[in-house]
């Protein structure tokens, strides 16, 4: 019979000599020595164990002290800042400049660098095609749709945390434009680290970061990158995903009211089934509040359990960008509630309506509509994950529809994205 070290295909280990200190004589582990059975009175006891460090007589007058400071601190912190507060709001009252060679900023940086989209966002995109009764192209919708799910892997797998190359320096040419590199360790433009799903040796680290507000308002639409060498972005802006002051890194195995205070996160329209569905209506549990018998206590454990009902996670996020295309192929506001569908073609129980069945949506690919509906679907685990979903959008931005041209694309990508006509030109919403 082989070794157990050949039998698991590793090398076998070498004898080495291993000298084993004496056990202690109230060991339990030790042979012929106690028995465990034996009174606290006939057991032999042991010394007082040392605190960390010796107690100090005047100790709580030290932290009665510490306190005093700490708070002397904050007081002083808040009257700085409500006097700041004032002289802000009596210049600005004033139509008076802020100083700009103030103190105070030389050793305060409370600031916030966010990039610049001077697009605008999608829901102006939508609205536009809406008025101009135009409808967004295949290829731009593929390619808008690839934006959005890297920005769920980003939430999941955050490139500055995975990217295999995060640590390389940027590199520009010599007249300052981002050099696009594109290989098998990743892609990179410049500084920005493309989203990609990491090797199954690191997936173990990935976070599940739930955004709970993306709707079209908060989809920005960036530039062009016109040196990239795969096209990925040469006709179409890249979408950026902003607004993530809901978002949240979900944990496993909290108590009810976690997932419970969860529910209304968002914007109506676009809560998820794991915030409406009515599996909340139906949460079994085997310690009822006495005064309401049907309902679960807030510090129980069970939702923690469910399938549906608060199991938020990258499919909560895969929904909502489900919605913002259903959007851009609709031009409609997301509905409330959501129509429960009937089940068609194998899709599972899902609330994307029309576009399978109305004719005017049989422009767009039907590829990419059957998919929107499967990341519609009421159970989270019956979407497609990250992994799926970046592979179907890598086929679909090559994929080649009629009347498409590149100089269509960029012509369409002119008149309703760089356009300058400005919004007061445009009739009123509806």
């Amino acid at each position: 019979m082989p070794d157990r070290e050949e039998a698991l295909g590793m090398a076998p280990r070498r004898n080495f000599p291993v000298e084993w200190d004496a056990l202690a004589s109230d060991d339990s582990s030790e042979q012929g020595g106690s028995s465990g059975d034996e009174s606290r009175d006939d057991a032999q006891r042991r010394e007082p164990r040392r605190t960390r460090r010796p107690r100090n007589e005047a100790e709580a007058a030290a932290m009665a002290q510490k306190e005093q400071a700490h708070q002397h601190r904050v007081a002083l912190n808040t009257a700085t800042i409500e006097h700041r507060l004032e002289m802000i709001n009596h210049r600005r009252q004033n139509d008076l400049p802020l100083p700009l060679n103030d103190p105070w900023l030389d050793e305060h940086w409370d600031v916030l660098l966010l990039e610049f989209c001077p697009n605008g966002d999608l829901h102006h995109l939508i609205y536009r095609l809406y008025v101009m009764g135009d409808t967004i192209p295949n290829r731009v919708l593929w390619a808008f749709w690839l934006c959005m799910v890297r920005a769920c892997i980003a939430m999941a797998y955050p490139p500055r945390k995975f990217h295999p190359r995060r640590r390389e320096p940027p590199r520009y040419d010599d007249n300052n434009n981002a050099v696009t590199s594109n290989n098998l360790d990743g892609k990179v433009v410049g500084s920005d680290l493309f989203e990609e799903i990491p090797g199954q040796r690191r997936r173990h680290a990935w976070k599940n970061q739930v955004h709970f507000d993306i709707d079209p308002r908060n989809i920005l639409v960036g530039d062009l990158d016109l040196y990239a060498v795969d096209n990925e972005h040469k006709i179409v802006p890249r979408l950026k995903l902003a607004d993530f002051g809901l978002a949240e890194e979900m944990k496993e195995g909290k108590r009810n009211q976690y997932y419970t205070k969860m529910r209304t996160m968002g914007k109506y329209g676009y809560l998820s089934p794991e915030q409406f569905g009515e599996e909340w209506d139906h949460i079994q549990t085997d310690d009822p509040d006495p005064r309401y018998p049907n309902m679960y206590r807030s510090n129980g454990p069970e939702i923690c359990e469910e399938k549906v009902a608060g199991n938020y996670g990258a499919h909560t996020n895969v929904w909502q960008i489900a919605i913002v295309a259903w959007q851009l192929m609709t031009k409609l506001k997301a509905p409330v509630p959501p129509p429960p569908q009937q089940r068609r073609e194998g899709l599972p129980d899902n609330y994307c309506a029309e576009i399978l069945t109305k004719p005017e949506y049989e422009c767009f690919d039907r590829d990419f509509r059957l998919m929107i509906a499967q990341c519609m679907a009421h159970a989270p685990d019956q979407r497609p994950n990250l992994r799926t979903l970046l592979q179907q959008a890598k086929s679909g931005v090559k994929k080649v529809f009629a009347n498409e041209s590149d100089a269509y694309v960029r012509e369409w990508v002119q008149l309703y994205i760089y356009d300058p006509t400005t919004w007061e030109d445009l009739p009123d919403e509806v």
